[in-house]
């Protein structure tokens, strides 16, 4: 199966001054800097041009006739070409480090950017294309940001140097010359446009690759169960084919510009050679005025390569540019609103009033929930799959918005508070726990870092992995990529002890005991229950028998709330209740529900 081909949307947008100006802020461009840069480069050309007449007065010096010392002329163009070299290294030294500085901080803003946007735009996206986003354009930007100046100024001074010091040997050459740069100029003029439009594409398919490069690495296991090795090289050989024939495309382009101007140049160059001898003969021009305007020529033609370069990287950066201020210009999540007001206080009742929620044409959501749940309770979320169990923690979350009714904090609608403030009053444990990569200290203490190793031990200790992390190497151990080196259950466990240890006004538990055995979920409920009435939780799951050791449980059909009460009830007056108690064999008589959690109200 091929990678889609990009959209073709026609001409990219126009990357203008101002968008180059603007993109250069969020860079933070060190002007002098550049400015400095531009100004070695053009004090470069001019120590070059300043070899023209020295060579002229070497190759016409005829052992002293002239009165100048050959030993001298030699130093001097010694002295020239070393200062040059100096120039150039001391121009390359900077613009090195301007370039690093700047893709950094470029890909810090796009980074920091892409991290505020609403998490359903971020999770429309495969994760492959941001990384592309952050890392390709970024390059490309970076890239073009150093380039274009050097293009625009820098080398029409560094043009213009040369053509005066063949103004000053011969008036007639130097116009052929501006003539014969007009020509060679006109191609790449011609075809900015088309090479921006195919910037544009393969920056596009690249996203796309890095995207696909991604997937199967994440789902290495699933590719090696099914044995989709070859398929998914299959995938990458298609896209090389397409990205292939694209980027030969682009670089007939460029290379057609480059050599058409390398042709004139050369036409030149000819023409002045040989209509040079003919002068020399009749002796309207020395032998050293000719030679040194040939060797102008031939730096001409040098300057004009790095030109033909520079416009291909130009092309890649304005089209880079216009999606990096594309994707800076989509709003964020507005996590610190101006008129927000901050958490008053504990968290002492959370409510939705009703509260409906779509997630498109297709249907989805929730329907007029009216629920309200007390600091010290402990209520479970229970329905078949797709009822908006889910759905309602990100409610909670501020994940999404509802299309209708208010989520409330303590009586106050959540779309007024400062939602940053409200999320680190929360702890989340999701369906997939999501470790990083780092110590097993560090991502437990990565939401409360002042935690004493006492409490951090004892933790562990009463969630069965203190034997566990002690085998691994202890709390400095490092953990894989997603904690891929843990089960499944261990890594529920960690993340259910990193909320935790963050003490949260709110609690909430997406199927945190799905990976779990009996002896694992009577541990986990053992300590959820052991601050029970210092917070309100909210677990969603479909194991009944963590149901059953709820003080109420919500039960979800058809997107709406059909019951809420006290599981022994729910077993008489929920239909869905009991049928889902009898499928997994859960009884009201049953250990199970006997098994309180400690100091949980209502029991």
């Amino acid at each position: 199966m091929a990678l889609a081909n990009p959209r073709r949307r026609g001409a990219p947008s126009d990357f203008s001054r101002d968008d180059f100006f603007r993109i250069s802020r969020l860079a933070r461009c060190s002007w002098w800097k550049l400015l400095a840069l531009i100004g070695l480069q053009s004090l470069a050309a001019a120590m070059l041009a300043a070899l023209l007449p020295l060579l002229r007065r070497l190759v016409e010096w005829e052992g002293g006739s002239l009165g100048y010392d050959a030993g001298w002329l030699f130093a001097c163009s010694a002295g020239l070409l070393l200062a040059v070299e100096i120039v150039f290294f001391l121009s390359s030294n900077l613009e090195l480090g301007e370039s690093l500085r700047i893709r950094e901080t470029l890909r810090e803003a796009v980074y920091l950017h892409v991290l505020r946007l609403p998490l359903r735009r971020l999770e429309s996206v495969p994760v492959g294309e941001w990384v592309s986003r952050c890392d390709h354009d970024v390059r490309a930007v970076q890239q073009g940001i150093l380039t274009l100046p050097r293009l625009l100024l820098a080398a029409p001074i560094t043009l213009l140097v040369y053509l005066s010091s063949i103004l000053w040997l011969s008036r007639g050459y130097a116009a052929v010359i501006v003539v014969s740069l007009l020509a060679a100029g006109l191609p790449a003029l011609l075809l900015r446009r088309r090479l921006m439009r195919i910037s544009a594409d393969k920056l596009d398919q690249m996203s796309s690759l890095t995207g696909r490069l991604a997937e199967s690495f994440f789902h290495a296991r699933t590719v090696k169960a099914f044995c989709l090795e070859e398929r998914q090289a299959g995938v990458l050989r298609a896209w090389v084919k397409d990205h292939l024939r694209l980027a030969r495309s682009g670089l007939l382009m460029a290379l057609a510009a480059r050599h058409v101007a390398a042709i004139v140049l050369l036409l030149c160059f000819l023409a002045v050679a040989f209509t040079g001898v003919d002068w020399v003969r009749r002796g309207e021009l020395s032998v050293g005025a000719l030679v040194s305007i040939l060797v102008g020529i031939l730096l001409i033609g040098q300057e004009l390569r790095k030109a033909a370069l520079a416009v291909a990287s130009v092309q890649d950066f304005r089209a880079a540019g216009s999606r990096y201020l594309k994707l800076m210009d989509e709003p964020p999540e507005a996590i610190e609103k101006p008129d927000a007001a901050p958490m008053p206080g504990p968290v002492h009742e959370l409510a939705f009033s009703n509260v409906s929620f779509a997630y498109g044409a297709d249907g989805g959501g929730l329907e007029q929930i009216d629920l309200a749940v007390r600091r010290g309770e402990v209520v479970s979320m229970v329905g078949l799959s797709g009822v908006g169990k889910s759905t309602l923690l990100d409610l909670i979350l501020g994940f999404i918005q509802p299309d209708q009714g208010q989520v409330l904090v303590n009586g106050r609608s959540l779309d007024t508070l400062a939602l940053g403030d409200w999320r680190r009053r929360i702890g989340v444990v999701f369906q997939s726990p999501e470790l990083f990569r780092g110590t097993i200290r560090e991502n437990l203490l990565i939401r409360a870092p002042d935690v004493c190793e006492e409490e951090l031990l004892s933790g562990l200790a009463t969630l069965g992995l203190g034997e566990v992390t002690a085998r691994r190497g202890g709390l400095e151990a490092r953990m894989a990529e997603s904690g891929t080196d843990w089960s499944g259950g261990e890594a529920q466990r960690i993340a259910l002890l990193r909320a935790l240890l963050a003490r949260p006004d709110v609690l909430l538990l997406d199927e945190p005991t799905s990976a779990l055995d009996a002896q694992s979920e009577e541990q986990v409920f053992r300590l959820i229950g052991s601050a029970a009435p210092e917070r309100i939780t909210l677990i969603v799951t479909h194991r009944m028998s963590l149901a059953m050791r709820s003080d109420r449980v919500v039960v979800l059909n058809q997107n709406r709330v059909e019951a809420v009460g006290r599981p022994q009830d729910l077993l008489v007056s929920s239909p869905i209740f009991k049928y889902m108690c009898m499928v997994q064999q859960i009884s009201a008589d049953e250990e199970t529900t006997a098994a309180a959690l400690p100091n949980s109200p209502g029991r």
